[in-house]
Parts: C-alpha cells; structure tokens; sequence
C-alpha cells in the first residue's frame, strides 16, 4: 500500500470514529433543556423578572424570615417520581421555570440551611411560591 492510499484510509477511520463519537455523545444527552431564568437584582434586575414572569409557570421567591431577598440558593426540584427536573443555582432571589403542571418537591439550600417543601404547578397562570431560608455565611 503506498503512503497515499494508507493516509486515505487513516484519515476516513480518524474522520468515522469523529462521527460515530459525536452521535454517541448526542444519544447520551436525550434530555431536554429546562427553560428557566433567574435574577432580580437591583430595580432594573426585578422590573425584568417581572416582565418575563409571564412566560413561566412557576416562580420560587428567595428571602431571609426578615423579608431580606437572598441570592445565589441552590436549587433542585423533582418530580412525583423524584426524577430530578431542574438542579441549578439562583443567582438571583427570584427564580422563573417553565414546568409541566402537576407536583413536585422542592429542595433549596444555602451554606446554613436546607428547606424542601411539596409544590403543585396550576395548569394556567403563574405558580408563586416563598420559600424563607437563612443566609449564607460570608
């Protein structure tokens, strides 16, 4: 075999292994995107949130029992099977998502605490709930 016909064929198993890796790893992500946006902070930061609410089903308020809004909570939420639907982290203390109706469990945390608590998305309108939790020590 001469060296062109062995680059030739080097290059085609290179380029099929390239094709067969990338449609493997297409096939492992088969879960779709969660449609979520977080944030509120500073006057600008909320009138955006509140603008966008419209467009979400549920939105997660964050706060100290002082009414202090909190930023950057960990958040997971799980469905009635306890398939995690959304893991993320509010950068914000509002958090919108687009969710199907029906319950689900929700578990925020900062540094000092954990709070979990039974949520139910309505079929219209926009789910609101206000979940009290101490702030992250700094």
């Amino acid at each position: 075999m001469n060296i062109k016909k062995k680059f030739s064929t080097v290059f085609i198993v290179t380029l099929l292994g390239s094709v067969i890796s990338s449609a493997q790893a297409q096939e492992i992500n088969t879960q779709p995107r969660m449609e979520m946006v977080s944030g509120g902070i500073g006057e600008s930061g909320m009138d955006a949130i509140i603008s966008a609410q419209k467009d979400y089903s549920l939105k997660l308020i964050f706060s100290e029992s002082t009414g202090e809004y909190l930023a950057d909570v960990s958040v997971n939420i799980a469905d009635r099977k306890g398939h995690t639907v959304v893991n993320t982290n509010s950068v914000g203390p509002i958090l919108l998502v687009k969710l199907q109706p029906g319950a689900y469990t929700v578990s925020s945390s900062t540094d000092k605490e954990t709070k979990t608590r039974k949520i139910v998305v309505k079929n219209t309108g926009l789910s609101t709930y206000y979940i009290h939790l101490n702030a992250s020590e700094t």
